[in-house]
């Protein structure tokens, strides 16, 4: 199934096609969550894996709990 890995999120938009502010986080990342979300003036925003199917390990977070979300 397509949207079971959210990359085609990219390709879309890439296409032009207006997506909402999405952050990729690849393996090996170097920067925090803490500092994704700083870099991107977000307040809330989602953390949801690339490949996934309905809403498993989905988080909504804010300032207060991105602490919790460091290590996944």
């Amino acid at each position: 199934m397509m949207n079971m890995d959210k990359h085609y999120l990219r390709d879309l938009n890439n296409q032009g096609i207006a997506i909402l502010p999405t952050v990729f986080i690849e393996p090996g990342e170097n920067r925090s969550l803490t500092q994704i979300v700083k870099d991107s003036s977000w307040g809330d925003c989602i953390l949801k894996p690339a490949v996934s199917g309905a809403a498993r390990h989905t988080y909504r977070l804010n300032p207060k709990n991105l602490d919790e979300h460091e290590s996944i």
